[in-house]
């Protein structure tokens, strides 16, 4: 849902939209993260419609 508000992903290392190789959507932003000050791995996808 976009209300207009930020996105805010704690630890953030990586951030980059796919690139259509494999299936990989081009309209997909992929993110990396470390939350808890590096101590968990957190790998995520926002959509854009």
């Amino acid at each position: 849902m976009c209300n207009g508000a930020p996105i805010v992903i704690d630890g953030l290392w990586g951030l980059a939209f796919g690139n259509g190789v494999n299936n990989q959507p081009a309209n997909t932003l992929f993110y990396t993260a470390g939350p808890g000050f590096g101590a968990h791995g957190a790998y995520g996808r926002i959509d854009i419609k």
